[in-house]
């Protein structure tokens, strides 16, 4: 009912505990916490993959900010290897390479719902430890391009002091579109969200962006559909073309001409006409360098793997570019984890899809299906 961002997280991230379970490589979904935290904190803490990484040299216990025990991560190491029967290396590779599919498995599984291919995008990699990973990531995405921004580790409040001010307004429509009054309805939105945004502190607002929310009649699902300007806003043809457009890239396939669509609702977000802060502009980027290195400073540690080249920009921002494309193989300590794993995910997106698209209610709503991926016996 309220406007939301959507995020899809996974148990990747530093606290996850590394572990051999029934003979089988885990990381995650379990945390170590901040209490005791990682081996390397000195409390006791298992092995988690903030270890993975101090004991592979890609983190620097100088510029960490708290003091690490190498000692204590490696003595978490040596004890799981003990108990797996495996050898030590081969399980910090096994950990490290699992941590990089299930982060690139959830941005698969966005792309997928939402019908575009992150071979065609750039990776922002942020927080303290992205860094670590984004070469990982990106490789197994087909992703060629890597941008590390210079407050990655506090991307969030940098945002807070650089973002535009803006307030929504969304109302319910529930009308098919051809019986839409669409620009007595945009205006008058638009007016109610103008007046919400206007502060005696801030200059005078403006229309930032407008949303329609449409769908197939008879379907859950909507589609936002985001117009900067007014006047293709008010056009039903427009809207029908851009749903028709947006409904085959998401689903892959196209909906006849003639099926009826509804507006679900309208969104319209108005505020400051310019950000609290002025953006930098890059010039004279540094020379490239070849991977592999590692950049580290007080916030952010970056590990550019071999087959990567990175330079810094004056802003202060990383960019990295892919120079070996050969495609990632499956293979390694962690490779039937890895395979495990991607084929979840093609179930869990075939699942995905034919809920989206179904119109009827045991479909849609009591989730009465299953996806499987069966060989041919």
């Amino acid at each position: 009912r309220v406007p939301s961002v959507d995020i899809d997280t996974i148990a990747a991230g530093g606290g996850s505990i590394c572990r051999v379970h029934d003979g089988h490589l885990e990381v995650g979904p379990r945390s170590a916490g901040a209490d005791p935290g990682p081996a390397c904190y000195g409390a006791g803490g298992p092995l988690t993959l903030t270890d993975v990484n101090l004991l592979l040299g890609r983190l620097d216990p100088s510029r960490f900010g708290v003091p690490i025990d190498r000692d204590a991560a490696a003595g978490a190491l040596r004890q799981v290897a003990t108990d797996a029967g495996r050898s030590e290396d081969e399980l910090l590779r096994g950990f490290a390479a699992l941590a990089d599919e299930r982060m690139a498995e959830a941005i698969r599984h966005v792309a997928t719902r939402r019908g575009v291919d992150p071979a065609d995008h750039t990776l922002v990699a942020f927080g303290g430890a992205g860094g670590q990973h984004a070469c990982g990531v990106a490789a197994r995405l087909g992703i060629d391009r890597i941008v590390l921004p210079s407050a990655a580790g506090l991307l969030s409040a940098d945002g807070l002091a650089s973002a535009f001010r803006q307030h929504a307004v969304e109302r319910t429509v529930l009308c098919r579109l051809e019986r839409t009054d669409l620009a007595a309805l945009l205006d008058s939105v638009e007016r109610e969200a103008m007046d919400a945004a206007r502060s005696p502190r801030h200059d005078e607002p403006r229309v930032l962006r407008r949303q329609w929310r449409c769908r197939r009649l008879g379907a859950e699902a909507t589609i936002d559909l985001e117009f900067d300007d007014a006047t293709g806003a008010r056009s039903a043809i427009e809207i029908e073309r851009r749903f028709h457009d947006t409904f085959a890239s998401i689903h892959g396939y196209r909906l006849p001409p003639d099926a009826p669509l509804e507006v679900a609702g309208i969104r319209v977000f108005a505020g400051d006409s310019k950000p609290l802060r002025a953006a930098e502009h890059d010039v004279s980027p540094t020379e490239w360098i070849d991977g592999p290195t590692v950049v580290a400073d007080e916030m952010n540690t970056l590990v550019v793997d071999r087959g990567w080249r990175s330079r810094r920009h004056a802003s202060g921002d990383i960019e990295l570019q892919r120079v070996d494309h050969d495609r990632l193989a499956i293979s390694g300590p962690a490779a039937s984890e890895i395979l495990t794993c991607r084929l979840e995910s093609i179930a869990s997106d075939m699942g995905e899809l034919l809920r989206r698209t179904a119109s009827r209610v045991n479909v849609r709503e009591r989730l009465d299906y299953s996806c499987g991926i069966v060989d041919a016996r």
